[in-house]
């Protein structure tokens, strides 16, 4: 094992919680916006209760991804470094966050 300093694991341990806090409001405003907007904007058409579990569909979606996007992600990270990786996954949820707000809806 390698002799780790403080200062090394304390910005480990910063990096971690600062990754894992913007995921979590990324999935926290995307989950929010399943439940009260995309139902609406993007499947008018149909009953709105069908409309609702397809919204979250979506939504499960992520939950599928997630797993493999960390073993992909953690592999990545062993090749070219974690903090590469970090910044990596962080301006690509910024930007997929971004492209979701501008998704049209579902016009006639």
């Amino acid at each position: 094992m390698q002799n780790v300093s403080k200062k090394e694991m304390r910005l480990a341990v910063i990096s971690s919680l600062v990754g894992s806090i913007l995921e979590f409001y990324d999935f926290q405003i995307y989950g929010m916006a399943a439940a009260l907007v995309f139902n609406i904007l993007f499947f008018p058409d149909i009953d709105p209760t069908t409309a609702l579990l397809a919204s979250f569909a979506t939504f499960g979606v992520r939950f599928i991804a997630r797993p493999l996007g960390g073993m992909f992600f953690g592999y990545l990270g062993d090749i070219i470094g974690r903090k590469k990786t970090l910044v990596i996954t962080l301006i690509g949820m910024g930007i997929v966050s971004c492209l979701t707000g501008l998704l049209p809806g579902y016009s006639k």
